[in-house]
């Protein structure tokens, strides 16, 4: 199933679950490209659009005319408080926005990024992971007009670029995918492998043995720091793929916790063997992620400046660590820190996180999968015949509930 989820960034109810509305849903195999998301975006464009002037439609989707209760309210305000609404942000994972804007860069290509001309070869000014000051995309993103021309194909572009304030930097990376299930995955594999294969921390045993010593000591750490968790026992599959990857996966927030127990183990290693190199290089790298993400959690929507100068400093040194790192592992034939084009995003973020001052843990898609889980679930107790029928009128059912909620609030504020 894909879903289409509205919602408004600044209204944060209660249960998160009501701050997303489903607006469309079809099952994968009845995609046609994006020829059947363009009829809906167009849609929702024309929709968007007269939401951004804050008035009901004065002619309707094409310019067909208004007829009934629609010419009656048309140019009326949507709000009592003349209240209206811009797109911000276009949410998603990579495999989404690839669907939807069919770019003519792909992470599995040469050029790896709609936002700037970064390649996996050539000029080194222009490699996707050079973001120091021989980097020339870091200091050339595309404009508007480069995006269209640049990095949307010809034929069949999507609807969206019609928004009234549109802009492609609202085509937002995800930090979840980016860190969480991307960095975190090497990272966090790096320095656990080089604490049971490098330094025996956990034992002498199998590599399986030394994971269930490691493994009871984050549940030992998780217990001391009252972490809550959901991680099941660590086992060699997690970390040692059939490819020869090695990439500790886990959940989004599992992953998060998994990092705080490894780098308060390697704090404890190098204080006892400051000396040696790649323990130093790893230990500063688990580190500069772990501020990344204590910084970006302790700060709301918007940054102060020191906050957003700490939180652009630890994202470009872990960039240059993973460097270093995956430079010493290929030369003793390891496959650790590995080069991802996910380190491009980083920079990226790391360089809006300055320029704009805006927490980049705002744009996660945490609740946006959550809401793909419920309407997943929907989907599958649904009779396939009236699936969609079904999955709309639970839809509606979820905004007369939360409109009841909020009425019951103001009725109680008004009595207090």
């Amino acid at each position: 199933m894909v879903g289409i989820f509205v919602n408004l960034p600044l209204f944060r109810p209660k249960s998160v679950r009501h701050s997303r509305w489903l607006v469309f849903s079809i099952g994968r195999d009845k995609l046609i490209k994006n020829r059947t998301f363009n009829v809906v975006w167009e849609r929702l464009v024309w929709s968007l659009n007269w939401a951004f002037e804050g008035v009901h439609p004065r002619s309707g989707p094409g310019g067909r005319p208004l007829t009934g209760a629609d010419l009656a309210r048309a140019g009326m305000p949507l709000c009592r408080s003349n209240m209206r609404f811009s797109v911000t942000e276009l949410r998603g994972d990579w495999e989404f926005h690839r669907d939807v804007w069919r770019f003519t860069a792909s992470w599995q290509g040469q050029q790896v990024c709609y936002r700037c001309a970064a390649g996996t070869k050539g000029d080194e000014a222009y490699l996707y992971y050079n973001g120091g000051p021989t980097s020339r995309w870091l200091h050339e993103e595309f404009s508007l007009e480069q995006f269209l021309a640049r990095r949307l194909k010809d034929k069949q572009l999507c609807p969206l670029r019609h928004l009234k304030g549109f802009h492609h930097t609202i085509i937002r990376f995800c930090s979840m995918h980016t860190l969480n299930l991307g960095l975190l995955y090497v990272c966090n594999a790096g320095a656990l492998l080089l604490l049971c294969e490098d330094f025996e921390y956990f034992g002498t045993g199998t590599f399986a043995e030394q994971l269930d010593v490691a493994y009871q000591d984050f549940l030992a750490f998780c217990r001391s720091k009252r972490i809550p968790h959901s991680q099941p026992p660590f086992l060699p599959r997690m970390v040692k793929k059939k490819d020869g990857n090695e990439l500790f996966t886990a959940k989004a927030y599992n992953g998060r916790v998994i990092l705080s127990w490894l780098n308060h183990t390697l704090l404890g290693v190098l204080a006892q063997r400051p000396d040696h190199q790649i323990l130093h290089l790893t230990s500063a790298a688990v580190n500069s992620m772990t501020n990344i993400f204590s910084i970006s959690e302790s700060h709301g929507r918007f940054l102060p400046e020191s906050a957003a100068q700490e939180l652009h400093d630890n994202g470009v040194r872990f960039v240059d660590l993973y460097k270093v790192l995956c430079v010493e592992h290929i030369r003793m034939n390891k496959n650790r820190w590995l080069m991802r084009p996910k380190i491009h995003v980083l920079l990226h973020l790391s360089k809006d996180v300055l320029k704009y001052r805006a927490n980049y843990r705002m744009w996660h898609t945490f609740v946006d999968e959550d809401a793909m889980r419920w309407l997943k679930c929907i989907a599958a107790r649904a009779h396939p015949k009236r699936r969609h029928i079904w999955l709309l009128k639970c839809t509606k059912l979820r905004l007369r509930t939360m409109k009841h909620r909020v009425e019951r609030k103001k009725t109680r504020g008004k009595r207090g």
